[in-house]
């Protein structure tokens, strides 16, 4: 498995609820439709009041982190085609700007290993 976090910061207009509400109902459908390749699709919301760190430590502003399966490499590959085809991937980059903070968002590409249980 290939998985893709992304760390993502919500417009400053917007309320963390205002964000959720518009990823699902908007984005997740849409990037689904977009982008075959995705096996998963996992938000985790960060409400502010839930954060903990150590005394001294800063907390990175992200209010949203993003988990996308895809089944190899590959599949990413062809995801990051469309995103970043200037046409075919318009209305997601579109939808994106309706609710996220674009100059604050990033990403990581990491290789899914075995998960620990008890």
């Amino acid at each position: 498995m290939f998985k893709l976090i992304n760390f993502l910061v919500k417009r400053p207009d917007l309320s963390l609820e205002q964000m959720k509400e518009h990823y699902e109902s908007s984005h997740v459908p849409m990037a689904l439709r977009t982008f075959p390749d995705i096996l998963e699709h996992r938000r985790n919301y960060l409400p502010k009041d839930s954060a903990m760190a150590p005394p001294g430590v800063s907390l990175p502003e992200v209010d949203c982190i993003a988990e996308l399966w895809f089944a190899d490499r590959s599949g990413f590959e062809r995801m990051m085609a469309i995103v970043m085809d200037p046409v075919a991937g318009q209305e997601v980059r579109d939808d994106g700007d309706k609710f996220l903070d674009g100059g604050k968002c990033w990403m990581q590409a990491v290789d899914d290993e075995v998960v620990t249980r008890r």
